[in-house]
């Protein structure tokens, strides 16, 4: 009898786990899903990741600085729309095409030529785009050096 009883309620637990998770499985929500429900994105901040390669300038913190505030002043008030045709558009009356790709990247197409390619994190309330970038720093001797970076775009 013990047997049975045991049996019995191995028998319901197994298949109690197996319903919640094929209901989480049903409740989770697309990285698509996400992207459009969420629209329209509002710009919040740019960081810099990772700074890749000085090309020989000893950069100072006040660098990264003033290239994060440069950033933040000309994204303010940018606001990215997701349609779900895969097309879109920006408060600045710029229409663009969108695709997901493998490994958590989305494609932005603005213009035949203006194609850019993001790492792409997502959820409910924030949307991330993480993507190499560069800015330039004035030297002394009157030349610039670029400095390459991983950077991030953060949109609520």
């Amino acid at each position: 009898m013990k047997r049975l009883i045991a049996f019995v309620l191995f028998a319901l637990f197994i298949s109690c786990s197996s319903d919640s998770s094929s209901t989480e499985e049903e409740n989770e929500i697309s990285t698509e899903e996400l992207l459009v429900n969420g629209s329209p994105w509002t710009f919040s901040e740019y960081l810099i990741d990772e700074v890749l390669n000085t090309n020989g300038f000893d950069l100072m913190e006040s660098d990264i600085n003033n290239q994060i505030q440069r950033e933040n002043e000309s994204n303010n008030g940018l606001t990215l729309e997701f349609n779900s045709d895969g097309t879109g558009t920006t408060n600045q009356a710029e229409d663009f095409q969108w695709e997901l790709i493998p490994d958590d990247s989305i494609r932005l197409t603005f213009t035949p030529t203006e194609i850019s390619e993001a790492q792409l994190s997502v959820s409910e309330s924030e949307m991330i785009l993480g993507f190499p970038d560069e800015f330039e720093v004035p030297v002394s001797d009157g030349t610039v050096r670029g400095i390459e970076i991983n950077a991030s775009l953060v949109f609520n």
